[in-house]
């Protein structure tokens, strides 16, 4: 990824024609139904238009590199599922004119080839994080990242339902309609664009300083499938005694935006020591390099950097880490004390 500008804004170009996508399809959610997947989690029309019109894009605009991203056309391909195919043409069609079938199938299956191996440099999609806050209406991201050697360098997250401001209640959809847009690049910061447009104006995301026994403010999920609610509450309980502790609820990426611009102070993602699963890199690597160049610290919960480059999971990590370079040392303290 030598050419650091043209990625990022192809990135940028990339996700916000998505984000085009899953606005209209969220805005019909009553006349198009979920599938159901393997594992049970949802998966809209707007997860495989969104891919599919990325996927295309940076094939389009920049030198070929791997994409790993979450799903693949195998369901769209079968014939009994004719009617979803033909509204997810129908919502790609908003950005992509003249979209065939062939290249809409084809485009989504760019992101299943490297999924299994170790590529040097790749880009790696979530195109709709959140599926379950998107199909209740609420809160969703589009994640994009740029992976070299095993670290994101670069990383875009549209949020088309996340209000600029702070608010109480972040779970609820931006009333403006505006959302927000997310960008970084190692090296180059981290900026924050009202509405999802990549031409809008953008404004750099800095470390603010904290204030001596302020509360501590945790971004943590509406739905509780991937994370211990109760590991987590272990932990902060064990935060410096008479810490206030505030919570930021939403599903999504949204969660490393709001640490990035500095409405949340940490999120903790961690699972049982006994258990196996590990997180899948789409649902991390944009927050991660978005979160460090605006001054975050991220780690696993035993303070290792996160590995992106084993495959399509954090296989050597467990657990996530994101927040205030104070926050974060405090909470990596009440980890370890579990």
């Amino acid at each position: 990824m030598a050419d650091t500008k043209l990625f990022l804004e192809t990135a940028r170009h990339a996700v916000g024609l998505a984000c085009i996508v899953t606005r209209h399809v969220q805005s019909r959610l009553a006349h198009i139904r979920a599938i159901s997947k393997e594992d049970k989690s949802p998966v809209t029309i707007a997860d495989l238009a969104a891919q599919a019109v990325i996927a295309k894009t940076l094939a389009e605009r920049l030198p070929p590199l791997p994409l790993i991203a979450e799903e693949d056309a195998d369901f769209l391909r079968d014939p009994k599922n004719r009617a979803h195919l033909e509204q997810a043409l129908e919502a790609a069609s908003l950005v992509w004119p003249n979209v065939t079938a062939d290249k809409f199938l084809s485009a989504i299956d760019m992101g299943r080839a490297a999924r299994d191996s170790r590529p040097a440099a790749f880009w790696t999609l979530d195109p709709i994080d959140g599926t379950k806050g998107f199909v209740r209406g609420r809160q969703y991201a589009v994640a994009l990242a740029g992976v070299t050697f095993g670290k994101p360098m670069l990383g875009v997250l549209g949020c088309p339902n996340l209000t600029p401001k702070a608010v109480s209640d972040y779970d609820t959809p931006d009333a403006s309609g505006a959302g927000t847009l997310y960008s970084a690049a190692e090296g180059v910061g981290a900026t924050v664009t009202i509405g999802c447009d990549p031409n809008g104006v953008t404004t750099p995301l800095k470390l603010k300083p904290r204030g001596e026994g302020a509360p501590v403010t945790l971004a943590s999920s509406i739905e509780q499938g991937h994370t211990s609610g109760a590991l987590v509450d272990r932990a902060t309980a064990r935060l410096p005694e008479g810490t206030e502790i505030k919570h930021a609820r939403l599903d999504s990426q949204c969660k490393y935006a709001l640490v990035a611009r500095g409405d949340a102070d940490v999120y903790l993602r961690i699972s049982p020591i006994e258990s196996t699963r590990k997180e899948c890199i789409w649902d991390h690597a944009a927050g991660v390099i978005i979160c460090q160049e605006a001054g975050m610290t991220v780690t696993d919960v035993a303070n290792k950097p996160l590995d992106f480059g084993v495959g399509a999971k954090l296989e050597q990590n467990r657990g996530v880490l994101a927040g205030h370079p104070d926050v974060h040392a405090m909470m990596l303290d009440a980890v370890s004390k579990l």
